[in-house]
């Protein structure tokens, strides 16, 4: 058993672009063993278009995540 919250990482940028570009870069850099963690789905979340450009509303993940089939 354990925490879920691992860590926890801050970004930032000049631009959107650049703050999510840069925590892609920072979740890649990540190797966490022995558990499972959520850093593929939020590196499928930043790359999404919706995600990039902020069109989403409070129900985005649950909706990606179903759209999935996770």
């Amino acid at each position: 058993f354990y925490d879920s919250l691992i860590c926890k990482i801050i970004v930032g940028g000049e631009s959107r672009d650049e703050a999510i570009a840069n925590t892609i870069d920072a979740l890649k850099t990540f190797k966490i063993e022995g558990v499972k963690t959520t850093i593929p789905i939020h590196l499928d979340i930043l790359g999404s278009d919706e995600f990039r450009q902020g069109t989403y509303s409070t129900r985005f993940v649950g909706d990606f995540l179903a759209a999935k089939g996770s």
